[in-house]
């Protein structure tokens, strides 16, 4: 009996073994019959893929990010899969708030490390996040005389009053017609085209889900749909490109932007922009409103759409459709949105030196 069950399990282990060389052999006829010698690269500071090494093999996976390990001090993370460094550094930090009033300093809490760095502070409720520093009235008339005198190539950041953004301001822009940067600590916006002043508040409101009928998102494929409001409703008076920071793992995807009308309770497809290595993205508005940010694979429209009043978008999307959404593009002349954000230093949102542009866009036809 013994002997019986011994053999029918070496018969079974060959019938498996047999298997897995087929299959392999099937992945690539340059080595027909032979495993493919796998080896990880990486594809960047946070991904690796694998690949056979053998001559002729064009056997290669989709990237995947890299996972597992501990990071300190001295030492990043390991990956356990592909057994190479990558990530941040991983420091305990304490912070020190500087004599500008803006600014605050992260040390590292181990007397053997000499990591240090001058970040922006990120205000929420009206204190900073890390060293818990009020939140200073801003100096309205200094910013405003910036304003006035920027000069040409000028990288202008200004920081709101509390979430407001002084009128004053875009009084000084539509003077001056210059463009400048909205420091909101966690998200940045770029002001352009002024062509009318009020205070106005366009701080983000997130994870606002509940507000958007859940029968939509139905519609919707991909790995994520979260809903933001832009605090100021209805048409804003300005172009503004809001730096958006996502997880670095949605890198490379698409997000797709919806603005929804609540009048008519749908979704209108406003265009896609590529998400950058670091997770972040650029979305231009002219309106206020509650917006559905969608990620997918690949983008929901051709280009970013330059954002349309609020329901004048032609692609709709309603509740009852099974199917992903595939706008129908007219033929219309290409244009270019270009975000630029030259390198300040030293912003709250470790910005960095990447003139960014939401290129190659494309009407999409207007609604009735």
């Amino acid at each position: 009996m013994k002997k019986k069950i011994f053999s029918m399990l070496l018969s079974g282990v060959m019938i498996m073994s047999t298997a897995a060389v087929s299959v392999s052999a099937n992945d690539d006829e340059c080595h027909p019959g032979r495993l493919h010698n796998v080896e990880y690269v990486k594809y960047d500071d946070t991904h690796h893929y694998k690949v056979c090494t053998i001559d002729g093999c064009t056997y290669k996976t989709s990237v995947e990010e890299c996972r597992g390990g501990y990071a300190d001090c001295l030492n990043r993370a390991m990956c356990e899969v592909c057994k190479k460094d990558y990530g941040d550094y991983s420091h305990p930090l304490f912070y020190k708030k500087n004599d500008d009033n803006t600014t605050h300093t992260a040390s590292c809490n181990r007397t053997f490390c000499s990591y240090t760095k001058k970040e922006y502070c990120t205000y929420k409720d009206g204190e900073c996040e890390f060293c818990h520093r009020e939140q200073p009235e801003v100096d309205i008339l200094k910013t405003v005389d910036e304003i006035l005198n920027k000069k040409s190539g000028q990288t202008l950041v200004v920081y709101p009053n509390k979430t407001i953004i002084p009128k004053e301001y875009l009084e000084a822009a539509i003077k001056s017609k210059a463009s400048f940067y909205v420091n909101y600590g966690e998200y940045e916006w770029e002001l352009s085209n002024v062509t009318s002043a009020r205070d106005t508040d366009i701080s983000i409101k997130e994870d606002m889900n509940y507000i958007v009928e859940q029968s939509l998102f139905k519609s919707l494929k991909g790995d994520n749909s979260n809903v933001i409001r832009i605090v100021q409703d209805g048409n804003l008076g300005f172009k503004g490109v809001l730096r958006y920071k996502l997880d670095k793992k949605y890198a490379d995807k698409y997000i797709n932007l919806y603005y929804y009308n609540s009048g008519t309770k749908k979704l209108e497809l406003k265009g896609s922009a590529e998400i950058s290595a670091y997770g972040y993205t650029y979305l231009t508005f002219t309106h206020g409103g509650v917006y559905v940010l969608n990620i997918t694979d690949k983008a929901a429209a051709k280009g970013f759409v330059e954002d349309f009043s609020a329901g004048e978008s032609a692609t709709v999307v309603e509740g009852t459709l099974p199917v992903s959404i595939s706008p129908a593009v007219t033929e219309a002349p290409s244009q270019t949105e270009a975000a630029s954000n030259p390198a300040t230093g030293n912003s709250a949102v470790a910005l960095v030196a990447i003139p960014v542009a939401i290129a190659a866009a494309a009407i999409i036809s207007k609604k009735r």
